[in-house]
């Protein structure tokens, strides 16, 4: 799928992996201040497991945010030179048919990179994205999930999904009903989470 324009209020389902160490992110939250409003590339990825070592990625998105306005949406399968296992089928409903016929991650990539220029890189959970994007790992970047825990510690929990319904995000008609585990609607989630929390953030330092 290719970028198209979009201009909408504004949130990825990447749920709270073993790769949250915090490390970069804590660093990353020295952007805040600095960041809003701002460009921003909100990426997901959904790939063939959770080991960045063993696994590819078999699907990434992005959504670039302009001033609190999406700019852009893009999203590309990606063959991952490899079987997918039918347990990561079961998460994202990608299949091998579905990738056949998909450019590589390096070609992929190269588009993503180009889609991020200029931009404050977000994910939810931003250390297991990365740690497949490695070639953004050293941009600057925010996680959701740690502006989450701190602008609004009283949700049940701070997963994609669960923050998605505790901020109502899908009130918005056009990010009502999409599905989770496929990388562009994780992308949109994350980025109207991405919005809720600069907000708040914004309205507690005021």
């Amino acid at each position: 799928m290719g970028p198209t324009a979009d201009t909408f209020s504004f949130l990825e389902v990447a749920e709270c992996h073993p790769y949250d160490t915090g490390k970069a992110q804590t660093a990353s939250m020295d952007l805040l201040g600095a960041a809003c409003p701002g460009r921003y590339a909100v990426v997901d990825v959904e790939p063939t497991g959770f080991s960045p070592a063993n696994d590819r990625v078999v699907e990434v998105a992005c959504v670039v945010v302009q001033d609190r306005r999406v700019e852009h949406r893009w999203s590309s399968l990606v063959h991952p030179g490899r079987p997918i296992p039918w347990r990561a089928t079961r998460v994202h409903g990608i299949t091998d048919a579905d990738v056949a016929l998909a450019p590589s991650f390096a070609r992929v990539e190269r588009e993503l990179l180009a889609l991020c220029i200029g931009a404050t890189v977000v994910a939810h959970n931003a250390a297991f994205d990365l740690s497949f994007l490695t070639a953004l790992r050293d941009r600057p970047h925010l996680c959701t999930l740690a502006l989450a825990r701190r602008a609004f510690p009283h949700a049940p929990d701070h997963k994609n999904q669960t923050l998605r319904r505790y901020l109502a995000i899908d009130r918005d008609p056009l990010l009502r009903g999409l599905a989770a585990h496929r990388a562009l609607a994780d992308a949109q989630v994350t980025a109207a989470i991405l919005l809720r929390c600069l907000a708040r953030l914004a309205r507690a330092a005021a």
